[in-house]
């Protein structure tokens, strides 16, 4: 069964978001390790597969930090639901637009959760953390073309496209 693979593929991308060494990267940040899965799901999945996984990967992540719970949830379901209903209008398969794509998405996926943040709290510096997101959505746009790739040789996403049977 497919499903296996991809909730396996979730949780260590949720166990890497959490335990990667922060002596290993430049300034604390790392790519979005659960959004990258959301967005392979989003190009490649048919609709409720995508948005179910990627829902359980938003809730994994807000179990996991200190946000409220189903924020991620919800912004994951929904960045996968976008992309299911655009792919078929972009050439989603090119590498290039697959990098500007998780690029775009992370950078307004993480400043939503920025500005959410400065209204909860009163002396949270936003602008101290827009060089953080930026990298953050920079890193994860030139590593997802590479799991694009890895998916396409290991057949991750394969029970999950249009057009064929979950078994």
């Amino acid at each position: 069964m497919k499903w296996v693979r991809v909730v396996l593929l979730a949780g260590l991308f949720l166990v890497v978001t959490v335990r990667w060494p922060v002596s290993y990267t430049s300034w604390g940040v790392t790519p979005a390790w659960p959004f990258l899965l959301v967005l392979l799901l989003g190009l490649r999945a048919r609709v409720q597969p995508a948005v179910v996984l990627s829902w359980c990967t938003g809730l994994g992540v807000d179990l996991l930090s200190l946000s409220p719970l189903g924020l991620h949830a919800f912004l994951f379901g929904l960045v996968a639901l976008v992309l299911v209903r655009v792919r078929g209008h972009i050439f989603a398969s090119h590498s290039g637009t697959q990098g500007v794509l998780a690029m775009v998405l992370t950078l307004i996926v993480t400043f939503t959760l920025l500005i959410r943040l400065s209204i909860a709290e009163p002396d949270f510096r936003m602008a101290g953390r827009v060089p953080a997101a930026l990298l953050l959505s920079l890193l994860t746009g030139a590593a997802f073309p590479w799991l694009a790739a890895a998916d396409r040789w290991l057949g991750l996403t394969e029970g999950f496209r249009e057009g064929e049977r979950v078994v």
